[in-house]
C-alpha cells in the first residue's frame, strides 16, 4: 500500500566502510517510492512489476556520493530487474549497472 501511494518513504542505513586497517562508520541517507507498475521483459520472462525508485545519498571522507536505483518487483517473483546510476559531486554522471534475472523456477 505504501508503495502503490507513490509517497516518499525515508530511511537510514548504517554502513561500516574498512580501509587500510582502518574502519569507518557512515550513515547513508534513502529515500524510496513507488513509481507504478510497467512490463518488463527479461531473460527469465515477461513480468508485471511494481517501480520501486530508490535514492541513496552518503558523505564519506568528504566526499558527496549518491546512487538512484530503479527495481522492478514481480508478485511472488521478487525482483527482476534493477538499475544504479551514481553520482558523486566531482561528476555529473557515474558508472552505470543492470542486473536482470535470468531464470526462474517456483518452488
Amino acid at each position: 500500500a505504501q508503495l502503490a501511494s507513490g509517497q516518499p518513504q525515508t530511511s537510514t542505513l548504517i554502513v561500516s566502510i574498512k580501509e587500510g586497517g582502518k574502519s569507518t562508520i557512515v550513515g547513508a541517507h534513502i529515500v524510496a517510492r513507488g513509481a507504478g507498475t510497467q512490463t518488463v521483459h527479461v531473460p527469465a520472462g515477461t513480468y508485471h512489476a511494481t517501480v520501486v525508485d530508490e535514492t541513496m545519498t552518503v558523505k564519506v571522507m568528504g566526499f558527496s556520493v549518491g546512487a538512484d536505483i530503479r527495481t522492478w518487483l514481480a508478485p511472488g517473483v521478487g525482483p527482476v530487474q534493477s538499475e544504479v546510476s551514481t553520482k558523486a559531486a566531482s561528476l555529473s554522471r557515474g558508472i552505470v549497472s543492470e542486473q536482470v534475472l535470468k531464470s526462474f523456477t517456483k518452488g
